[in-house]
């Protein structure tokens, strides 16, 4: 009987030490996923914010209006998830007379941190860029 219980002894300490090693390892691959899943996310939302302040600006009917609900647009909708976002808004084809072809260009960047999710390895925080065009209304007269 002294075998038995030195074997269901022996795989318990091999149970234990198996869980021992496996935990750390699932908790980094989860954490990992989260900061993966924080990056893609927060990429789509500036993508998403450039083209929404793009459509903002376009809608506009002088060059100066068009800058600042771009601005407005894009502050908004990354006030959750981006530090100090940086909004530049080409307006340069308002200029352009009307029933010719232009467009608003918006290109917005921000820092996010990654500080917050403890995950060994990645950068204190990173930077999210896009940018967007949106068509101006080819027969509405234009003000630069």
């Amino acid at each position: 009987m002294n075998g038995r219980s030195r074997l269901a002894r022996d795989r318990g300490m091999s149970l234990t030490v198996e869980t021992v090693l496996l935990v750390p390892v699932f908790v980094l691959v989860l954490m990992a996923m989260v900061a993966g899943w924080r990056i893609w996310s927060v990429r789509a939302e500036v993508r998403h914010a450039a083209a929404a302040s793009a459509r903002a600006a376009s809608l506009q009917p002088a060059g100066a209006s068009a800058r600042s609900a771009s601005e407005r647009v894009a502050e908004s909708q990354l006030a959750s998830s981006c530090d100090d976002p940086v909004v530049l808004v080409d307006t340069s084809q308002f200029g352009r007379r009307g029933g010719t072809p232009a467009e608003v260009t918006v290109r917005i960047s921000c820092r996010v941190r990654l500080d917050d999710l403890l995950v060994p390895g990645l950068p204190g925080s990173f930077e999210a860029t896009a940018s967007a065009h949106s068509s101006l209304d080819r027969f509405r007269e234009r003000r630069p």
